[in-house]
């Protein structure tokens, strides 16, 4: 019995399936595998080409197209290996494809499907796991390709990962749960099939994964119009069935970035206040406020009399005083129960949007390095001249200056960048939870210097404005 049987759904393209079948033959060990091709009515050259194939092949004639999803449930039915695994016939094989897919399911037992990392012929990313995204203005939840023609090297496509959906252009299952899941369902034609599947092996508890160690290159979509002909239905049936079940990976924002989905991402803020700052916190509070998702929370670190600070505190924030400020900020971070914590001073007044895009930067920062800590901080408009930070915008900004309007101007002109930064001003910065502890003891009003044993990559955005004085403005 051979170990996987390759399910490969046809319909005409025939140059395409032989430099398929080519690819595999050269590059798959051959008692590793049987092949067995679905022909759905095909009405090009396809037909001698199969009838001139030799070796250990099942071959499946329908008389008529009966789209991708029948097609690979008969492949399915048909198939005598201990995987499957369905290959679309515009796929082309490279050395070492196959034996990564067939690891991860004969190693990890809770895993159901596996995915391959998928490039174009031009060398850029086709397929590197797919995100579900919930779009901004219509709430629709919508699957979409991880970094789509993005560099092959980019760290983040090469990550091993746990996804919820991976496309079934190239993907090995495990027989149990896809029988169990009632295989491809037969309702789509010819797209959403493979999303609706892994959603349904997720609603049953099992894991979906990607795994780049498996690389082939895909044509995609080259089958002709008839591809696309059931587009908006296949939409609409997956949103039916999933959209009230599924929480997305991403959410849309209205300015075109998307951040990790706040049912999926909690934020805590960890607020330092001193004695100077208390008059402008609560104007900081009912910022961050505006802007906070339900479950997001703000602890308060105060070094002050109890009773001074006690106006803060709400269901949302919690108060955390003790006579040193950092023995006050390290209770607040042990008490954070976020994924990402956002450390903050007292004065800083963040405009609206700017939780969001500083979040959307750590995560767009993590596709260079998943491996490596990230701290996100804002451009400094104008620092301290202790500090030596320079201005990163053409602006001419003294004691006179709107601290806001020197703000919205950075904002402006750095919008979308994320700059790689050996500094960062310690007023506003982000991190993951795990990565907090290590920057409870950094100066708040000062600097953070990245060096040879800190392990963050820093990234430059621009967001926030000082409520204080201009010569701490942050942008």
């Amino acid at each position: 019995m051979p170990k996987a049987s390759l399910v490969i759904p046809l319909f005409n393209k025939v140059g395409f399936t032989e430099r398929c079948l080519e690819s595999i033959a050269a590059n798959t060990p051959d008692d590793l595998y049987e092949v067995v091709i679905v022909d759905n009515g095909s009405t090009d050259g396809t037909g001698a080409l199969l009838d001139a194939l030799e070796g250990d092949v099942t071959i499946i004639r329908n008389p008529e197209n009966r789209g991708f999803a029948k097609a690979c449930n008969q492949g399915a039915e048909a198939a005598a290996g201990d995987h499957i695994v369905f290959v679309n016939n515009d796929t082309e094989a490279s050395p070492g494809w196959l034996e990564p897919l067939l690891a991860v399911l004969d190693d990890e037992p809770d895993v159901a499907a596996v995915g391959a990392k998928l490039l174009f012929p031009d060398g850029t990313l086709q397929h590197a796991g797919i995100f579900v995204l919930e779009g901004a203005r219509t709430g629709q939840v919508t699957p979409t390709h991880a970094w789509y023609r993005g560099p092959a090297d980019l760290p983040a496509a090469n990550w091993r990962s746990d996804v919820q959906v991976v496309t079934g252009a190239v993907m090995a299952v495990r027989r149990q749960p896809f029988w169990a899941a009632g295989g491809f369902d037969e309702g789509y034609w010819n797209g959403y099939e493979d999303v609706d599947l892994c959603y349904r092996f997720g609603a049953d508890g099992w894991r979906v994964v990607y795994e780049p160690a498996s690389c082939l290159v895909h044509h995609e979509s080259v089958s002709g119009p008839e591809r696309f002909s059931k587009v908006n239905a296949n939409v609409e049936r997956l949103s039916r069935r999933w959209d009230h079940v599924i929480i997305p990976d991403l959410l849309e924002l209205s300015n075109g970035t998307a951040r990790p989905h706040p049912r999926r991402t909690r934020l805590a803020v960890v607020l330092t206040v001193t004695p100077e700052q208390l008059p402008t916190t609560a104007a900081a509070i009912a910022a961050l406020e505006e802007q906070l998702f339900d479950r997001d929370r703000i602890a308060v670190a105060w070094p002050g009399p109890t009773g001074a600070a006690a106006g803060l505190a709400s269901t949302r924030v919690r108060v955390v005083v003790d006579d040193e400020l950092l023995a006050a900020r390290r209770r607040a971070v042990e008490l954070c129960d976020g994924d990402l914590v956002l450390f903050l001073a007292g004065d800083v007044v963040l405009p609206q949007g700017s939780v969001d895009q500083l979040v959307a930067a750590w995560f767009k920062s993590r596709a260079h390095d998943p491996a490596a800590a990230s701290v996100v901080g804002p451009v400094t408009a104008w620092a301290a001249p202790a500090q030596g930070l320079p201005m990163h915008a053409p602006l001419t900004v003294d004691a006179t200056s709107d601290a806001h309007a020197v703000a919205a101007a950075l904002t402006e002109a750095h919008r979308g960048r994320i700059v790689p930064s050996g500094e960062l001003d310690g007023a506003c910065l982000l991190a993951a939870r795990r990565d907090a502890a290590a920057l409870v003891d950094l100066p708040h009003a000062g600097t953070i210097r990245r060096s040879p044993d800190q392990r963050f990559a820093v990234a430059r955005s621009a967001f926030a404005a000082k409520a204080t004085a201009p010569t701490n403005v942050l942008a």
